[in-house]
């Protein structure tokens, strides 16, 4: 029985991290999953980080929890908003905001399954997509549009600092627990941005990602299995920009045997490592 802390660092390059040796992130033993069409945006050849998650903190495959989208109007509307040809009418959003039904981010209520959370006590999770609600530090997210580039990624690297400060204020506060998660968009939202033109300040932004996982593991008891992950990671685009990889990166501080295949193999194995 052992003590786990995830690192979930979203769209996260392996590539990038095994060309540029950041060694607190590879870890003793680290690897790359092939993310499937099964995980795929409806309609799009590219990895969803919602359904990637959802997996993830349930174990259940996409084809089951059928979950697209961080948002969510509770289990029914989900349904039925999918279902063709519903889910090509536009202006649905605001037809139901107009109606009384706003969405909302979607959390471990709205899952098809029990959570990590919900399995394993005590549990702690710092704005874990599809535990928690999440939608307080990700209103960055609406800035793109609005106020541009510059404004977007200053605010997204303050949003990612609260994330930091909040995730050490947690581990001081609670050291009665067995499952500790924690999870970052910046790296896929600075991916999108800087992957295609400004690769040195990607790799800059890397290398703080290395040092932070360093002073988590300064953080946590010494027994702990210290697992990081990434849903997909980061591909340049021709038009300058970045988009999702198929691939998706983990790690382990520990000697071990096991080796993921698919994003629903951490779910068993962290209920054992959890005992």
């Amino acid at each position: 029985m052992s003590r786990v802390f995830v690192l979930a660092l979203d769209g996260l390059e392996y590539d990038l991290v095994v060309s540029w040796k950041l060694k607190n992130l590879l870890q003793k033993k680290y690897g790359k999953i092939s993310v499937s069409p099964s995980y795929f945006y409806l309609g799009e050849k590219v990895p969803a980080t919602p359904t990637i998650w959802a997996t993830f903190v349930t174990g259940v495959p996409p084809e089951k929890h059928n979950i697209r989208d961080f948002m969510s109007y509770g289990k029914i509307l989900d349904f039925i908003r999918f279902l063709p040809p519903i889910r090509w009418i536009k202006g649905k959003r605001r037809l139901l905001l107009k109606l009384g039904l706003p969405l909302r981010t979607r959390t471990r209520k709205e899952m098809p399954a029990k959570t990590l959370v919900d399995v394993i006590k005590p549990s702690v999770s710092i704005y874990f997509p599809m535990i928690d609600n999440i939608w307080p530090i990700r209103k960055f997210v609406t800035l793109l549009e609005t106020h541009g580039a510059q404004v977007f990624e200053r605010e997204m690297l303050r949003a990612h600092r609260i994330r930091v400060d909040l995730t050490f204020k947690k581990l001081k506060e609670n050291s009665d627990w067995k499952l500790f998660l924690t999870y970052f968009d910046a790296p896929d939202l600075m991916g999108h941005l800087h992957i295609a033109r400004r690769l040195k300040k990607l790799k800059r932004f890397y290398h703080s990602l290395d040092f932070l996982a360093y002073k988590l593991k300064k953080n946590v008891p010494e027994d702990t299995i210290f697992l990081i992950v990434s849903d997909h990671g980061m591909r340049p685009m021709p038009d300058g920009t970045g988009n999702h990889s198929y691939h998706a990166f983990w790690s382990l501080n520990i000697d071990t045997d096991w080796e993921p295949k698919d994003m629903t193999d951490f779910f068993p194995q962290i209920l054992r490592w959890c005992g």
